[in-house]
């Protein structure tokens, strides 16, 4: 609490404790014998210092520094200070080529013992001027007394002058000086109207009126923080083997194991992380850790599990875990609970429970707003097929649900989901191939199909980068700026090729219409950006795969002029079309298919 100031006509109890309303004016000071006018009194100098009265800033004569390599030359005129307390000093210095200058403040203990000096910024020399150097500081704890000096080093070649010391140092006030004033009257007794002349010695007295005040030292703390652990400034030799090891300066260095070594640990791989706990299902439990210590799965109160059995459709274990809107959901092979969790396990509760079932753990991913997943039907969201509690709900993944069976029903590879925000898409891997969703907005959802030359086994994002492992152990790297894919090389090398890569647009078989009647393609338009070109092909017997007519190769776009004609009988078609890679960004816009019914009359 600060101590209150000194009030005219106000009563004052014996012990009150006041300060002035104003400082007492404080008187600079100079440095004795600043200019070396007295040749080196009040200075301590190094040997090889010198006084010189050719190279001189103002009066008769400086100090210089003439000898090879460095000296000091330091003032004996030692004045008080307190710590906190700031001072500049400056000087007029004359360093010639090949020499550095400097000025410095010396701090000195309450005994006069030398703790520690503050080095303004050193003037390389180059010419034959007197240049100012300043220095700056604050006065550090246990400092009582301060004290300037100057630093000269001759590299090569001339030397240095001093000349002209000053500084802005004043005498302490009484304020600075720590000292406040305290009431030793009897009784308690008015204050005068005007201020009295304070005494700037401690214990000294002064009549107020009816107070009498005594010069008294305010105590004060001082604080200084010392680092209690420094490390070395080497790196240390990192003891390899658990609990060794290894002294770093005065830190002491133990490895420790990241090991999970909790025996209520579930060890699958079952896991999700949200409410800074880690999840992990196992069996007809879902355990979870204390929160933020994932390697702690016992602490009573804080870890924990769910009783994922003991709920609605829990009576296969857990096989997949995911979050949806900061909940979590867990499947089985029956259908999925919804639980809401938390940093206390007191506030985690079971939400809901839906017969819509997932049995593919790294399927299960969160995107955007959704949690989509892999069913026994195809790809699914949470929002639609939880909400209607019908897995065949919904047009997400329809699209390509045939293609997805395809590759349930192969059993070859585990699917690998991944989401991409940057992209705006769903990844689903069999092996070398997946399946991707874009998403534009929540009204536009557009499948594709890439196939790569290798399964895929693991991914990452740098950034807005997303990053592959391949099952060789290679690391591929995607850019919508790429043109060619990199080739893997025969016996497994690092490195590839460059290879070019076509991209395919294939529509199903589309009836245009009445079933099973003939119909006659007369031709099509297309409009494309294509810059290496691409072809154009027709299917027309939905029992046949191979049924289609050859590769008809063209530009992109047939808008405006003619449409291009293409002749082919059929009771529907498909539309393919191959888009020539290696020549950058391909995309396709619209087509238009002229289709004329063979019936009679029609």
């Amino acid at each position: 609490m600060a101590t209150p100031v000194w009030k005219p006509g106000t009563l004052y109890n014996p012990g009150a404790v006041v300060q002035p309303t104003s400082k007492v004016g404080s008187v600079s000071e100079s440095i004795s014998n600043a200019g070396f006018e007295s040749d080196f009194t009040d200075w301590t100098p190094d040997p090889g210092w010198a006084i010189t009265s050719t190279v001189v800033f103002q009066g008769l004569k400086a100090a210089a520094w003439n000898t090879g390599g460095a000296g000091r030359l330091a003032s004996n005129d030692l004045k008080p200070i307190v710590p906190g307390q700031s001072l500049t000093a400056r000087a007029r210095c004359n360093a010639r080529f090949g020499s550095f200058a400097r000025i410095e403040l010396q701090w000195y203990d309450e005994n006069q013992i030398f703790i520690s000096r503050t080095e303004g910024q050193a003037l390389s020399g180059g010419d034959n001027v007197f240049r100012e150097v300043t220095v700056s500081g604050a006065a550090p704890p246990q400092a009582a007394f301060v004290a300037v000096s100057m630093f000269a080093l001759i590299v090569f070649g001339f030397g240095v002058a001093f000349d002209a010391v000053t500084w802005n140092y004043t005498t302490p006030t009484i304020a600075a000086s720590g000292l406040v004033f305290r009431a030793v009257q009897v009784d308690a007794g008015f204050s005068g109207s005007n201020e009295p002349v304070w005494p700037n010695v401690n214990g000294q007295q002064v009549i107020d009126n009816e107070v009498i005040w005594e010069a008294v030292t305010a105590s004060h703390v001082v604080w200084q923080a010392n680092p209690i652990l420094v490390s070395d400034y080497d790196e240390p030799d990192w003891p390899l083997s658990i609990d060794g090891q290894i002294l770093d300066n005065t830190i002491v260095w133990t490895a420790l194991s990241r090991q999970v070594t909790d025996e209520k640990c579930p060890n699958t791989a079952i896991v999700a992380i949200g409410a800074s706990k880690v999840f992990a299902g196992d069996d007809d439990i879902i355990g979870f850790t204390a929160t933020v210590n994932p390697l702690d799965w016992s602490t009573a109160d804080d870890a924990g599990y769910l009783p994922f059995g003991l709920q609605s459709f829990g009576s296969s274990p857990v096989t997949a875990l995911g979050l949806y809107r900061s909940n979590l959901v867990a499947f089985n092979s029956e259908g999925f609970q919804m639980w809401q969790i938390d940093e206390d396990p007191a506030n985690m509760a079971l939400l809901d429970a839906v017969p819509v079932g997932c049995i593919y753990p790294r399927s299960v991913l969160p995107v955007q707003n959704d949690l989509v997943f892999l069913s026994g039907v195809g790809i699914r969201n949470i929002s639609i097929a939880g909400g209607s509690t019908n897995l065949q709900a919904g047009t997400f993944g329809e699209a390509i649900d045939p293609l997805v069976l395809a590759k349930i029903r192969e059993d070859v590879y585990e699917p690998l989901g991944l989401f991409v925000p940057a992209y705006g898409q769903y990844w689903l891997f069999f092996g070398n191939e997946a399946f991707v969703l874009t998403i534009s907005d929540v009204k536009k959802l557009s499948w594709s199909r890439y196939i790569f030359p290798e399964a895929i086994t693991d991914w990452a994002l740098e950034g807005n980068t997303l990053l592959v492992r391949t099952e060789n152990h290679r690391i591929w790297r995607f850019s919508d700026q790429a043109v060619y894919d990199d080739e893997a090389i025969p016996g497994g090398e690092a490195g590839g090729t460059d290879a070019v890569f076509n991209g395919t647009v294939w529509w199903p078989y589309l009836d245009f219409n009445a079933l099973g009647v003939e119909k006659m393609l007369v031709g099509f338009d297309l409009v494309a950006d294509a810059p290496e070109g691409l072809s154009v092909s027709i299917g027309y017997d939905q029992r046949d795969r191979d049924a289609r007519t050859e590769e008809y190769e063209m530009a992109a776009d047939t808008l405006p002029g003619q449409m291009v004609p293409m002749p082919v009988g059929g009771p529907s078609f498909d539309m393919r079309i191959t888009f020539n890679g290696g020549g950058g960004k391909w995309q396709w816009n619209a087509a238009v298919l002229y289709v004329k019914d063979m019936r009679m009359g029609a």
